[in-house]
């Protein structure tokens, strides 16, 4: 049975039909989400996060975008797949 695309741009707008950001409405609520449920029993413990790079080092602070009370940037760029 074939399969077919009911709405193409799903995951790129809301159901109000706003444009989704990742960083925005997506990483950074998971982010405090999981800092909230850790350090509420460890509040001594660092959050490690991969931030998407360019969006961590450019537009995080022009977009009002906050970080989990001991928070650490673990983007990482992979340089070499395979062999």
């Amino acid at each position: 049975m074939p399969f077919r695309v009911l709405k193409e741009n799903f995951f790129c707008e809301s159901a109000a039909g706003v444009p989704v950001q990742l960083d925005r409405d997506v990483f950074h609520p998971f982010f405090h989400r999981v800092a909230n449920a850790i350090q509420s029993v460890r509040p001594d413990w660092h959050i490690f996060a991969e931030a998407e790079p360019l969006t961590f080092a450019r537009h995080s602070a022009s977009k009002g975008l906050t970080y989990p009370r001991n928070y650490v940037n673990a983007a990482h760029w992979c340089t070499h797949l395979g062999s």
